[in-house]
């Protein structure tokens, strides 16, 4: 355990790091959510279309991937956020739709964290380390000169 801390307390907390710590935490927190939460849609779809037909006509009768448009993902994730599923008589109805309004917010704003993080980063951060486009070595530096570039072939011996 004194090594954990060590290694915590060694840590220097520059913008940089947080940033990256944001961003090395956030991303791959989406790529765990998104799954999950498109899941919890094909199952919420899925027993609304079986046992609250109106419901799921009401809402365009969405589905992930064939009748999936703007205007269905509008209305299903204007139902999710304003908790009109707490309306449904449906108990797995009501369950799915808090889990997929959960999982909504939680991927919106990882989203708009990663995104801000990025771009701070990229504007503000790395410009002041010197880690900009404007330090690249010139043309000329890149190009091998005659004299050192290798030789084609080895030759024999």
């Amino acid at each position: 355990m004194l090594g954990v801390n060590k290694i915590i307390m060694s840590i220097e907390l520059t913008q940089e790091n947080i940033l990256n710590l944001i961003l090395t935490i956030s991303v791959p927190l989406l790529f765990v959510i998104v799954p999950i939460y498109l899941f919890s849609l094909f199952r919420l779809f899925k027993e609304m279309k079986t046992k609250e037909q109106d419901l799921w006509a009401s809402l365009g009768s969405p589905t992930l991937i064939m009748n999936n448009s703007l205007s269905n993902n509008y209305l299903v994730c204007k139902w999710l956020v304003k908790k009109d599923y707490k309306n449904s008589t449906n108990e797995i109805i009501f369950k799915l739709g808090k889990k997929s309004r959960l999982l909504l917010i939680s991927g919106l704003l990882l989203t708009l964290i990663s995104f801000a993080s990025f771009l701070y980063l990229a504007a503000y951060v790395l410009p002041a380390n010197g880690k900009t486009p404007n330090n690249q070595i010139n043309r000329e530096q890149l190009e091998l000169r005659p004299e050192n570039r290798p030789p084609l072939m080895s030759p024999r011996y």
